[in-house]
């Protein structure tokens, strides 16, 4: 629909089996161009090339930023992410319910205004699904935003996130489990969550459906992760399902048990799923001595 508005004589229309179909260049009654799309990542990307043109190089077209790459011209865009990530989330929840798929979960920033003024890396985690038996759905962010406190796991996570910030400001504090929970409400404001499996999600998970729905949805993950830009990506014991992804974008020595990548400026590191039923004080130290690793490795992500 943006692109509609934008160019006015071009429209993508679902031809079921056949795929996807973008008409063009609409003029005297018919349309000029056409072109068939049975791969969502390639339909995706030429859509996506097709907005960049629109609002990145269409206004700087004869000034002397025309030489500015793309995303030189990017980073420049005023940021609005929330507003951003709800119009990928209602396009995904569409796609999902043309397949047929139920229970959407909406994620993100939690609170981007908190997420904005931090001063701490932006850490962002990225999960396998979460579950409902709302047919409907719900908005996983907005609840853990609106919630006087935490439930269980965000509780974990909000310990883990201190951790890495306290890695990260040179502020190798001791674990205060006192001190650590006192905060937990405004860490959790301060982070992101990406979920692979957005629809269906079971309590359990099952590596070969998360794949599925990995490789299905790889062109919005990555756009969800690109518009949210964290300093860091934690993995919940499922790196291999952000590189089906981010492709040949994500870098790591690729050894069985390296917990340490890069995507573009992003540090990524995998480690357990925040249900992992060790001690928050022996996560909270984990995360520290890994981070610290990183630091040696990568340099400070932000």
């Amino acid at each position: 629909q943006e692109l509609y508005a934008m160019y006015g004589d071009m429209c993508v229309l679902d031809a079921g089996d056949f795929g996807f179909v973008h008409l063009k260049w609409f003029r005297d009654g018919y349309f000029d161009g056409n072109t068939v799309y049975t791969d969502s990542r390639e339909m995706f990307d030429d859509l996506w090339e097709m907005w960049m043109d629109y609002v990145l190089l269409a206004p700087v077209k004869g000034t002397d930023r025309e030489e500015l790459d793309y995303d030189e011209l990017y980073a420049e865009l005023p940021e609005d992410k929330q507003a951003d990530i709800e119009l990928l989330m209602d396009s995904w929840k569409e796609k999902h319910r043309n397949k047929g798929y139920k229970r959407f979960i909406r994620d993100g920033i939690v609170c981007e205004e908190q997420w904005e003024k931090q001063q701490t890396p932006k850490v962002c985690y990225f999960l396998k699904e979460a579950y409902t038996s709302n047919e409907n759905g719900y908005n996983l962010v907005e609840d853990l935003h609106d919630c006087e406190q935490p439930w269980t796991m965000w509780r974990k996570i909000a310990i883990w996130t201190q951790a890495i910030h306290n890695a990260f400001s040179q502020n190798m504090c001791e674990y205060d489990e006192e001190v650590l929970r006192s905060h937990e409400k405004e860490i959790i404001d301060r982070i992101a969550v990406v979920n692979v499996k957005k629809s269906n999600g079971e309590n359990s998970s099952n590596y070969e459906d998360l794949e599925k729905y990995a490789i299905e949805d790889r062109a919005e993950i990555k756009r969800e992760l690109e518009i949210i830009r964290p300093d860091i990506i934690v993995c919940g014991n499922n790196c291999s399902l952000l590189k089906i992804v981010l492709g040949d974008d994500f870098h790591n020595e690729d050894t069985w048990d390296n917990m340490l990548g890069l995507w573009k400026d992003t540090l990524v590191i995998d480690y357990y799923h925040p249900a992992v039923h060790y001690p928050n004080r022996v996560n909270y130290y984990a995360l520290m001595s890994i981070c610290d690793v990183a630091k040696r490795k990568y340099g400070t992500p932000f």
